[in-house]
């Protein structure tokens, strides 16, 4: 990935590095630092906080005028649909997890990929609109349903005539 998207490549290492230290040593830098401030905004009344003002404050959007820009995932949602848009889709990608977590074997189980899953996807969301991609969300699903299928290998046995 280094050499082919060498952007993306410095993006995701700079995320980790800005994780780890936060995480581990307590320093907001880089993009916590940026997302700690002004970036967590919310919705002033009781009614927006339910049903969101239909907007993304996402940068560059004409919205932006009356409420300001946030990166973050969350509070884009909160704009946008509220805590009921909010429950709909966050909900609907926990139930999916938790069903192939239920449908997979006990070495899937106990390997705790979903948990990370639902980490990685907690953090990547903070960081960024992860829950509004449609290719996050159908890989979310795609590798839940591949983990949660097991591979059947069928003893055969060779019988004379």
């Amino acid at each position: 990935m280094q050499s082919i998207q060498p952007d993306t490549y410095t993006w995701i290492v700079s995320g980790f590095e800005d994780t780890f230290a936060l995480v581990f040593e307590g320093s907001k830098q880089g993009n916590y630092e940026q997302l700690t401030g002004s970036f967590l905004m919310f919705p002033s009344q009781l009614l927006d906080w339910v049903f969101g003002y239909g907007v993304r404050v996402y940068g560059g959007n004409a919205s932006n005028i009356w409420f300001g820009t946030s990166d973050i995932g969350f509070i884009n949602d909160l704009f946008m649909g509220g805590i009921i848009y909010m429950a709909l889709l966050y909900g609907t990608i926990i139930a999916s997890l938790t069903a192939c977590h239920k449908k997979s074997g006990k070495v899937v189980r106990d390997s705790k990929i979903f948990l990370a899953f639902g980490v990685v996807l907690l953090i990547a969301n903070y960081k960024g609109e992860v829950a509004r991609s449609g290719m996050v969300l159908t890989a979310i699903i795609f590798l839940g349903y591949l983990l949660s299928t097991e591979l059947k290998i069928e003893e055969k046995k060779w019988q004379s005539a």
